[in-house]
């Protein structure tokens, strides 16, 4: 929603309605024990997406979080289970969000297809920032095991050459 010009400050509340069986796991807040719970939580992903997108991607809590304002913005949050999304499902995995502004303005936005779905598929040099980003900054073990066998199962002909790693193969 920020990005259709929603001002974070001007949230009232934000409803999210998953498909009913994601609702026990994406539903829940975050344990500061638990680094699992900063990925699984719908509530803290939004709240960073919408506050602190440099750390959207983190694979743990960002440093000095939970913050105020993040635990504030969470709190406007509600996770819902929708019936309806059911139907596409599994061929799309739908979700539907609804916020309300402090000046009465609803806003509604569903999603239907995310980039990398079949419906919305994403060039390759896409693929290559999204891994770099994602598993090779995260320093995982094996991380040119995991490129590969990606590229693989995208390119499963063989056809052209499999570009290079965006890292150190031995990373």
């Amino acid at each position: 929603m920020v990005a259709r010009g929603v001002v974070p400050d001007r949230v009232a509340s934000i409803e999210a309605f998953v498909v009913p069986l994601h609702l026990k796991m994406i539903g829940q807040g975050v344990d500061r024990n638990d680094r699992g719970s900063f990925m699984k939580s719908l509530s803290y992903q939004m709240a960073i997406a919408a506050l602190m997108p440099e750390h959207r991607f983190d694979l743990g809590p960002a440093e000095g979080i939970p913050a105020p304002a993040i635990d504030d913005f969470m709190r406007r949050i509600s996770v819902s289970a929708d019936q309806e999304l059911l139907a596409p499902y599994p061929k799309q995995w739908p979700a539907r969000i609804v916020v309300l502004t402090h000046d009465g303005a609803r806003h509604v936005c569903r999603v239907d297809d995310v980039p990398g779905d079949p419906a919305r598929p994403i060039e390759l040099s896409e693929l290559v920032e999204k891994f770099s980003r994602i598993v090779a900054a995260a320093g995982v073990a094996g991380a040119g095991r995991f490129w590969n066998g990606a590229l693989r199962a995208l390119k499963p002909d063989g056809g052209e050459a499999l570009p290079a790693p965006p890292f150190r193969l031995g990373a």
